[in-house]
């Protein structure tokens, strides 16, 4: 069920993303038959061709901003009655010269209700892109995890595929992509498990005005050769500008939510495995405020 409510997103958004040009066209001629525009006229954009268009891809020049990198960290600690500890954080490292990306990211969580550990997981992941059409990005990565309240040891997933653009521009950007997997599990109960896996990814940013930036992001990494046994992800986050400097030669982003500076991040996380130890649940939620700081 969830399979095909993802496809048919899928196929909504893809559809409207091809048939957006042929309105456009079809548009221009209607408005060529009824009149021609004089020499100076300039020609107004309607919120649906803004919206849902494709901006053009550009290799970044030699004074934009390339490299970026950022460290962020949360802590909640409570005293009294309930003696409660928790921290989380993230790093990440990126190199984008618009057409070929590398990206690193790391984040791990930890908790303590009293002295009783409440929560200790982490992941990461490296991946490589590069587009080869203004619609079409092709990619590799690798990501390993660790969840000790769920006795998950390790976890690595590595595989390549590619990434469809449905739209890109000023304002949002939905995208899906899919790859085949290899997975390696080992948890503190069971033995370790090798298996062929597909990873299905939906992805939508939004920058509805200069200093909010919106991430969905939702993964549905079922086994081949049982549907049975499947994660469904949900990763999502708010990041507000709270104060952004420039650096001396460097042309940053367009919109604020990519300039170097400091930022609020709130964000929620749900893990479902359809499959894991009897003693363990198959779902995990987690709630996470952060300060970043991001050159």
């Amino acid at each position: 069920m969830k399979g095909t409510l993802i496809l048919s997103t899928i196929l909504t958004f893809t559809l409207m993303s091809l048939s957006m040009p042929l309105l456009s066209q079809e548009a221009t001629r209607d408005s060529a038959d009824d009149s021609t525009p004089l020499p100076d006229d300039k020609p107004e954009q309607s919120i649906t061709s803004i919206l849902f268009s494709l901006d053009p891809l550009k290799k970044k020049g030699p004074d934009e901003k390339k490299i970026t990198s950022s460290i962020s960290a949360g802590l909640l600690k409570n005293f009294g009655n309930s003696d409660v500890f928790s921290i989380n954080g993230s790093a990440s490292f990126s190199y984008n010269n618009g057409i070929t990306a590398l990206n690193l990211f790391y984040e791990t969580f930890y908790g303590e209700n009293g002295s009783v550990l409440s929560e200790h997981k982490g992941q990461g992941i490296i991946n490589l892109d590069h587009f080869v059409h203004p619609r079409i990005e092709i990619f590799i990565f690798s990501s390993g995890e660790y969840n000790e309240m769920s006795r998950l040891l390790f976890r690595n997933n590595t595989g390549a595929g590619a990434k469809l653009v449905i739209f890109r521009n000023r304002y949002w950007a939905p995208d899906i992509s899919a790859a085949p997997v290899y997975q390696y599990e080992k948890y503190s109960a069971q033995k370790e498990e090798h298996e062929a896996r597909a990873s299905i990814r939906f992805r939508l940013k939004i920058t509805p005005v200069d200093p909010l930036l919106l991430q969905f992001v939702t993964f549905y990494v079922p086994a081949f050769d049982d549907s049975e046994n499947y994660r469904f992800n949900i990763d999502t986050f708010l990041q507000v500008k709270i104060a952004t400097f420039t650096i001396p030669g460097i042309k940053d982003t367009d919109t604020g939510c990519g300039k170097s500076g400091l930022y609020l991040i709130g964000g929620y996380k749900r893990e479902f495995n359809n499959r894991v130890p009897d003693d363990t649940k198959k779902l995990d939620q987690t709630v996470y405020f952060r300060i970043s700081f991001l050159i």
